[in-house]
């Protein structure tokens, strides 16, 4: 084992307690060994205390921190990766499973291919026992991480890549931020710094609940109930302002080509999800969005003003 990389499986929870002994069943159960699973419970009143100091003491490889306050879901996630230090880490929700070859399957390819910075099983979505979909199969093995980052956002949907495992020292400069497509951001970032397969014969295994809205996404979040009114517009404009200045991941750029970039990300984002009005064929196609912004904005204001 001391010749194995250490391996960070990170767990944020908060009042899962019915779900969460199988997630931790799953990672601790890998065929791989040379792990550590790092859970935070984010203020938990159920029985999740219990059930984490009970895998902690049967377990060494558990590393268990309770906050005495709530402190948002965005938090959770950071801290677990903080509180890591496997060379390479992945993340996993409380109430999803992972197959008992999955970290040593991932760890298999990263570790054959130097440039990749991301490999995922394919991800499924449950509700009780039944399989309701599964997600979209994501391959970026262009050589060029513009045209990587590009590909993702052509691609992504649900997501499930986001729960594949990683170089450690890559995922520092992408930061999950407290807003909505924060993990589509976070992939996207990683696809710049590297190349991201998906191992199509393990599986992640994903709790889907028909009960997951919008709304409650974006209370969970604590942001600004505006963003429901055009969530793929606010994806879309964070997705921009990471590429063009505020995310370290994309430094290698000049501020030129980090913009040049954000606009073509923004002409994907027009071409997949956005239906312009009429008016805004007047103008160039990557502008559509920032538009229906700005129209998106004053009807707001109009109503609140009623």
């Amino acid at each position: 084992m001391s010749n194995q990389p250490l391996v960070s499986i990170g767990l944020p929870t908060f009042n899962r307690a019915a779900t969460l002994e199988r997630a931790i069943e799953s990672s601790l159960s890998q065929d791989y060994q040379n792990l550590e699973l790092v859970i935070f419970d984010n203020a938990s009143t159920d029985d999740t205390e219990a059930t984490c100091l009970a895998a902690a003491q049967k377990d060494h490889r558990v590393k268990y921190f309770r906050r005495p306050t709530n402190l948002g879901m965005v938090s959770n996630f950071c801290d677990v990766l903080d509180h890591s230090s496997g060379e390479f880490f992945m993340w996993l929700g409380d109430d999803d499973w992972i197959d008992p070859s999955y970290v040593g399957r991932c760890l298999e390819v990263l570790n054959a291919h130097s440039d990749y910075a991301l490999v995922s099983g394919e991800a499924k979505y449950y509700e009780d026992d039944r399989l309701m979909f599964e997600g979209e199969r994501i391959e970026l093995l262009q050589q060029s991480g513009a045209d990587r980052v590009l590909a993702y956002y052509e691609r992504v949907l649900s997501n499930g890549i986001f729960y594949g495992l990683m170089r450690r020292g890559q995922i520092n400069s992408a930061w999950i931020r407290n807003e909505l497509g924060g993990d589509w951001h976070v992939i996207a970032a990683m696809a710049f710094k590297g190349k991201i397969t998906t191992i199509g014969d393990i599986t992640v295994s994903r709790s889907h609940s028909a009960s997951r809205t919008m709304k409650g996404a974006i209370e969970t979040l604590g942001i600004s109930n505006m963003h429901s009114y055009a969530p793929t517009l606010s994806i879309a404009l964070n997705a921009c302002r990471d590429i063009a200045w505020r995310s370290s991941a994309f430094d290698s750029l000049s501020r030129g080509e980090r913009f040049a970039l954000a606009r073509r990300v923004l002409a994907v984002f027009n071409r997949r999800f956005f239906k312009p009005y009429w008016w805004t064929a007047l103008y160039p196609y990557w502008t559509r969005p920032i538009l229906l912004a700005i129209s998106l904005r004053n009807k707001i204001r109009k109503r609140n003003l009623d």
